[in-house]
């Protein structure tokens, strides 16, 4: 909802009118990695470099739940002008502020977060902005979806059990080496 709602133009517009070119979402982590594969959101980078992320002083807000979370987030947060949102119920953490997320209002809530990530960009400070390195290509994961198809694909082909099996253990075995050729490639550069 909040990809939906970053793209909502009277959000875009508040944005603009408040000195931003527009509103610019990443993805971090396992949720980042979700959101490049379906809605291709670009990545900003992994669970290892939250804290990182912050102190370019370009973030706004982060929205987390409830998994990797690095305990010093909000501490790191405080010492620039990022908003971090909570979003589950059962993991609110000191110094952020929580937003309890409904389904039913997932949109409105959506806008809500990226209202509260505009008003913080008044409070950026330029001097702290710290932008280093390029931004480098990356293969992320693959999502359930494309598995399934492609298994259901290669399945179709062969009707014996055996070779089903055979066909299985391929597909595991390709997602592996392309994991580690992704993971090589990021690394390398």
């Amino acid at each position: 909802m909040i990809v939906q709602a970053a793209q909502d133009p009277d959000l875009v517009a508040m944005a603009r009118e408040r000195g931003a070119a527009g509103i610019n979402l990443v993805g971090l982590c396992c949720t980042g990695n979700e959101l490049q594969m379906r809605r291709g959101v670009p990545m900003a980078g992994n669970h290892l470099i939250q804290e990182l992320i912050l102190v370019t002083g370009l973030l706004d807000a982060m929205v987390v739940d409830y998994q990797c979370i690095m305990p010093s987030l909000t501490d790191v947060a405080k010492c620039f002008h990022t908003a971090v949102i909570s979003t589950a119920d059962k993991a609110k953490f000191t110094g952020a502020t929580h937003i309890s997320f409904d389904p039913h209002r997932g949109l409105e809530i959506g806008r809500e977060i990226v209202r509260r990530g505009i008003l913080a960009y008044e409070n950026r400070v330029p001097g702290r902005v710290q932008l280093t390195g390029e931004p480098v290509e990356m293969m992320a994961g693959f999502s359930v979806e494309a598995i399934v198809a492609r298994s259901a694909a290669r399945r179709s082909r062969w009707s014996t059990p055996s070779r089903q099996a055979r066909s299985a253990a391929r597909s595991v075995s390709l997602a592996a080496t392309t994991r580690r050729s992704a993971r090589t490639a990021a690394t390398s550069r």
